[in-house]
């Protein structure tokens, strides 16, 4: 007996492949009504800042690496933990100092650079599966600690350049909150970061118990 009509018409069509240009919208489509150019010069303005004073006293290298944690911790503020675009930059300031004195005394020749990095990336993961703004965190620590790990030097000079880092955020953090009237949410965020620190002591502790129980499955 051969299907009728209607039973043709209810199998299941074959998708087709997409058309290129539907598969290429996000790269060549640009919304500009979501541009924040006007906001964006606001997260500028520390980086020129930096770079200036490095000018003025006589060290651009110092001036140049503190514009670089500045500019990294600015791309926070496109981020949001909580609610909260000045969560991600301070996360950030204090992760990438910490992350690149780390790598830079441990080196790329130093075989602790792998179980470091291999920490690291674990701990990139785990923060992924939160939040986009925790990934952003992590991606930023996991970068930061490759990049020093490629000038490897002593301990004072490593943790010269893990201060400038953490200046340029600072700067970078204390002028957006002042400029986009967002102070008062900053003190409430720094007064809250130790219970921030124990909650996220919690959460790696719960997330190393749950890769272990995967682990002996």
């Amino acid at each position: 007996m051969f299907p009728n009509s209607t039973e043709n018409e209810t199998r299941a069509v074959p998708a087709l492949p997409a058309p290129a240009a539907a598969v290429l919208t996000d790269s060549i489509s640009f919304h500009w009504e979501n541009q924040s150019f006007r906001t964006d010069l606001i997260f500028v303005l520390p980086v020129a800042l930096c770079l200036a004073v490095g000018l003025a006293v006589g060290h651009q290298a110092a001036g140049m690496i503190a514009a670089g944690g500045a500019m990294t911790v600015g791309f926070g503020a496109k981020q949001d933990i909580d609610n909260s675009q000045l969560l991600p930059m301070i996360f950030a300031t204090l992760g990438i100092s910490v992350s690149t004195f780390l790598g830079m005394v441990v080196g790329h020749e130093n075989i602790l650079l792998v179980g470091m990095a291999a920490l690291w990336g674990f701990g990139y993961g785990m923060l992924t599966a939160r939040d986009g703004g925790y990934g952003w965190v992590g991606q930023q620590c996991v970068v930061m600690l490759v990049v020093g790990s490629a000038f490897p030097t002593s301990v004072e000079a490593a943790a010269d350049r893990s201060l400038l880092m953490l200046a340029g955020g600072a700067i970078q953090v204390l002028s957006s909150s002042v400029i986009l009237r967002l102070f008062g949410e900053l003190q409430a965020h720094l007064r809250a970061l130790t219970s921030y620190v124990r909650a996220e002591q919690s959460a790696l502790r719960e997330a190393m118990l749950n890769a272990a129980a995967s682990w002996k499955q």
